[in-house]
Order: structure tokens, then sequence, then C-alpha cells
């Protein structure tokens, strides 16, 4: 089967999977690459918009604490200085804690960079491969 590009805007995809705003669902559309807000109010006509075109949406989720956590494990894991990895690691106590974590790597201002960097690329990256193992589309992010 042959694979259908699409283009999705990384910002609007990003701000989803790091889940901004709970109360709204998102949908990505499978044709044209759009990421689509669906509020209370415009849930019952988005609803049968979904219902005729089943294979066209796909629910976005943001990503789980368990897939949050293997980024910020591997990312620790690149650290090269010593002392912020240990740093690091003491202040999480065998439990990373995604705020415990972000609040002692702002302290150095290179590796908070590297890790917004870092993290950005790594869930598109997550989220690309899993979208077109599942679809037939190939993902180009603008």
């Amino acid at each position: 089967m042959e694979k259908k590009e699409i283009k999705i805007n990384k910002r609007d995809l990003l701000f989803v999977l790091q889940k901004r705003l709970p109360e709204i669902d998102y949908f990505l559309d499978l044709e044209k690459g759009e990421i689509i807000p669906v509020f209370e109010i415009t849930k019952e006509d988005f609803l049968k918009m979904k219902n005729k075109f089943p294979q066209r949406f796909y629910k976005l989720k943001p990503f789980t604490s368990t897939e949050t956590f293997f980024i910020v494990r591997n990312f620790i894991n690149l650290i090269k200085d010593s002392k912020i990895k240990e740093e690091i690691l003491a202040n999480l106590e065998g439990k990373i804690s995604y705020k415990k974590f972000k609040e002692v790597l702002k302290k150095y201002q290179k590796e908070w960079q590297e890790w917004l960097i870092y993290e950005r690329n790594e869930l598109l990256n997550y989220f690309k491969k899993k979208i077109e193992e599942k679809f037939p589309i190939f993902i180009q992010f603008e």
C-alpha cells in the first residue's frame, strides 16, 4: 500500500502531546494533517463528521507519565557533566518526578536548552513512528 504524505504543524502537535488544555479533545485529520480541537460546544458536529468518515480522524493523546519517564531517563544518561547528573538523580530519589527534574535542570542553562530541544525531538519522533506504523501515511513536520 502506498503511503500518503501529510504535513503537520509541529508546534500545534507539541502543544497537544504535552496537553496544555486537558478539557479539550484533539484529533488529527489523517487526510489533511490538520489538528482539530474539539470543544464541548462543537463536539456534536465533529462527532457527526467523524462517524461519517471513521478512518479519517485519529484522537490525539498527551504522552503518558511512562512515556515521559523514558524520555527523561534517556536524557539524564546523555548528560556529560557528572556533577549535574548526580544532582538530578539525588533530587529524584529513585523516582523520576518530571516537575522536580525540570526544577533542577533549570539551574543549568546549557543543559536546560539541550533538554528543551531533546524533548521536542523525542516527542515528535515517537509520535511520527507510532502513526506511520499504524496508518499508511508519511509525516512531514512544518
